[in-house]
């Protein structure tokens, strides 16, 4: 029914329950005309490799279009990943054999994080981070993270644009949506 309404983007990992059991099978039959992203919370080589295999298989695929560093949340993800042995040899690796298309991360709480791991890397193809009209209030990815991915070229994915929908409260959906569209290189 999603495909049918147009819906074209699918985003999963394993540590969503069991999305991926239930979501491949389901899309198989569509995955050429789908944009899959896939995550994982591998901080080493080997962690994040075994990951990656174990989610093509569940979803049926021998490819993701965006494999993603998840939850970066801390400075020491960022020395893990980028480091020796670190999650970024097998994403590398991964891409070299078309195991993926495009590669980035995502976080949830510590813009700080972001801009180091936008800092420390030149070739990521995309960052997910909050983007919402409350994000100046309290560790603003808006402020800290967001202009370091403006000025290296990365195009930013938009969560939490209702702000776990407390924004709702005070803002419509349409507002919401608005504001993270008006920020520079924010994509929904």
């Amino acid at each position: 029914a999603a495909i049918e309404a147009g819906v074209n983007y699918f985003d999963v990992a394993p540590s969503y329950g069991n999305a991926e059991d239930m979501l491949g099978p389901a899309l198989e039959p569509h995955r050429k005309g789908v944009f899959l992203a896939c995550k994982t919370q591998g901080r080493t080589k080997e962690a994040a490799t075994a990951e990656l295999e174990g989610s093509l298989r569940k979803m049926r695929t021998d490819h993701f279009d965006l494999y993603q560093h998840h939850a970066v949340t801390r400075k020491a993800d960022v020395e893990t990943i980028l480091g020796p042995g670190g999650a970024m040899e097998a994403f590398e690796a991964a891409k070299k054999a078309g195991k993926c298309r495009f590669i980035g991360f995502t976080g949830h709480f510590d813009p700080e994080a972001h801009a180091a791991m936008l800092k420390a890397y030149d070739k990521w193809d995309t960052v997910m981070m909050p983007v919402h009209a409350a994000d100046h209030a309290y560790l603003s990815f808006e402020q800290i993270a967001l202009p370091v991915a403006v000025e290296r070229g990365v195009p930013t994915q938009a969560i939490k644009v209702f702000g776990k929908a407390n924004l709702l409260r005070s803002l419509s959906s349409s507002d919401c949506l608005r504001y993270a569209l008006s920020q520079e290189s924010v994509q929904v």
